[in-house]
């Protein structure tokens, strides 16, 4: 059933992408994508790498107070790491690697996913703030209120999954089961950065909107390097709707869905849609590129590393 799951979001994400190429035109696109302006290329490269910074110094913010002890740059590299295996891993599971590598650094499961599930879930409140900003300015009232209610009711169900006593019984009798036992500090952790480290939430919090505030500025500099300026305001404001409309599980992480909405939010504002597409296309083929090569050189530095400690051994 999973598997039948995961083929039908990945027509839906194929589906969606290739209308919206083939109604702008290849030929088109093409042609527009080789007058962009390389020299912003390298300038969205170390946004990219802004945005993993303050992603990471999110994270590290509950790692203190839970009592995990781990230098910065190695905090960093995993947080990459996982951004990256999250872009091909569907439905943002891979973002719970960041709980198999805290695992490594002998983290328990339980604390090392209560500080991940907290941190996504600050990240979530943040950007979902900014998207009720958003909205007034590209829907009309009634439009804005039936798509906040819908994530609002979503935001609601998952704080009561998370704290509430009967939710987590349920999760630990019938979805944990034997595994129960490996999750062990789970509630107490959550438990404790809430009531006790309320100024690592609200320091996170502001690191969520900082977070949100540079992502935007990928699509910034894109615009600009197919000379078009878009004011960074309302990037920021569309950028927040996308994500929350993404979060929608009927494609892969939102591909598709994210690409086609972008084109109309940003047509709203009088973008060409030849242009937004580019925009969008450009960011995709970055994001996964940085990501692949970065994935590669991890896993080749890993087999180097078994390589040589075996070699000793031998």
């Amino acid at each position: 059933m999973k598997k039948k799951a995961l083929i039908l979001k990945l027509l839906v994400s194929v589906l969606i992408l290739g209308t919206l190429i083939y109604k702008v035109g290849i030929k088109s696109i093409i042609d527009t994508l080789l007058k962009i302006n390389i020299l912003y290329l390298p300038i969205i490269f170390i946004v990219i790498i802004l945005i993993n910074f303050f992603g990471a110094w999110k994270l590290m913010l509950f790692f203190k107070p839970v009592g995990i002890k781990m230098p910065f740059w190695k905090i960093y590299h995993y947080y990459f790491l996982t951004w990256c295996l999250s872009l091909f891993i569907p439905g943002k599971i891979g973002e719970l690697w960041m709980v198999y590598f805290l695992k490594k650094e002998k983290t328990s499961l339980g604390i090392g996913s209560a500080v991940v599930i907290m941190n996504k879930l600050i990240g979530i409140i943040v950007v979902f703030f900014l998207a009720i900003g958003g909205m007034p300015l590209f829907f009309d009232a009634i439009q804005s209120l039936k798509i906040i209610s819908v994530f609002f009711i979503g935001l609601l169900l998952s704080i009561y999954i998370l704290f509430s006593n009967f939710s987590r019984k349920f999760i630990r009798k019938f979805i944990l089961r034997k595994w129960e036992s490996k999750f062990e500090g789970f509630s107490k952790t959550l438990f404790t950065l809430l009531k006790n480290h309320k100024p690592s939430i609200l320091y996170n919090s502001l690191l969520s909107l900082i977070n949100w505030i540079t992502n935007a500025f990928v699509i910034y500099f894109l615009f600009l390097a197919f000379g078009q300026h878009v004011p960074i305001l309302k990037i920021i404001l569309i950028n927040a709707i996308l994500t929350i409309i993404t979060m929608i599980p009927i494609s892969i992480n939102g591909l598709g869905i994210k690409e086609y909405t972008g084109v109309f939010l940003f047509s709203l504002l009088g973008i060409s849609t030849l242009t937004t597409t580019s925009v969008f296309l450009t960011y995709l083929i970055s994001i996964y590129l940085i990501s692949l090569i970065y994935i590669i050189l991890f896993f080749e530095r890993k087999n180097k590393l078994n390589i040589t400690k075996s070699t000793a051994k031998n």
